[in-house]
C-alpha cells in the first residue's frame, strides 16, 4: 500500500506539471488516473487519454453504449458505469482475467472473442481498445484475425461510432490496416506513456 500511495503521489505530481503546460486534464482525468494506478500504473494513463476523447466527441457519456475490448478485469468499464452512467461493458477471451475482476467486484464483464462479438450490429456508441493488436500481447493474433477484429469493431459501432485505440508506441497501430475498414481518423495523441488514435465509423453512401 505504501509503494502504491508512492506511485499515485509521484503522478499526481507530474499531472499538476502537465496541467500547466497543456490545460487539458478534467477532474474526471485525474481521478481515473488514480484509481488505474493501483492496478498497473501504465494502463491509468491509457484510461485518461480515453476518457478525454469520449467526453469530447460523446460531449455526453450517459447513457452511450460503449464497451473496452481486452481491458482484463474491467477497470475502465466500471469506472464509466458507476461515475459516467455509461452503459458500459469489457469484452475479455482471458476466464482469469474476468475471474479476477469479479474478486474485486467488477462486474462489467463479458467473455467472448474479439472478432465474435455478441452485439447488435449498429448497437455501440464506441469502442476502446489498448494493448490488443500486438503479437507480443496475443500470439494468437495474425494479420487475418486483425482485419476480423476490425471489421466486427465496425459492424456493431453506430454511424460515427468511436474506435479508440491506445498503444504504447504509434508505430504499433496499424493505420492503414483500419481505415481500410470504413474508419476515418479524427484525433490523435502522444503524451507521456503511450499513443492513442481515435477512428470514427463514416457513413455508407447510399
Amino acid at each position: 500500500m505504501i509503494i502504491k500511495n508512492i506511485i499515485i503521489r509521484k503522478h499526481a505530481k507530474k499531472l499538476s506539471e502537465f496541467d500547466k503546460k497543456k490545460g487539458y486534464w478534467t477532474e474526471s482525468c485525474k481521478k481515473v488516473i488514480k484509481s488505474a494506478y493501483q492496478y498497473q500504473a501504465k494502463q491509468g494513463e491509457m484510461y485518461a487519454h480515453q476518457l478525454y476523447f469520449l467526453n469530447r466527441f460523446l460531449k455526453s457519456i450517459e447513457n452511450k453504449k460503449i464497451i473496452t475490448l481486452g481491458a482484463g478485469p474491467g477497470f475502465f468499464a466500471q469506472f464509466l458505469s458507476e461515475t459516467k452512467n455509461a452503459n458500459a461493458a469489457n469484452i475479455d477471451l482471458s476466464l482469469e482475467e474476468i475471474k479476477s475482476g469479479k474478486k474485486l467486484g467488477l462486474t462489467s464483464n463479458i467473455n467472448a472473442k474479439a472478432q465474435k462479438l455478441p452485439l447488435k450490429l449498429n448497437s455501440l456508441d464506441a469502442v476502446c481498445a489498448e494493448l490488443n493488436f500486438l503479437p507480443e500481447h496475443n500470439i494468437a493474433l495474425n494479420d487475418q484475425t486483425r482485419h476480423k477484429i476490425i471489421k466486427q469493431i465496425f459492424q456493431v459501432l453506430k454511424p460515427r461510432g468511436l474506435f479508440l485505440i491506445t498503444e504504447y508506441r504509434k508505430e504499433d497501430i496499424d493505420e492503414k490496416m483500419i481505415l481500410l475498414h470504413g474508419f476515418k481518423k479524427i484525433a490523435r495523441t502522444n503524451k507521456l506513456y503511450c499513443h492513442t488514435i481515435v477512428f470514427q465509423k463514416m457513413e455508407l453512401i447510399k
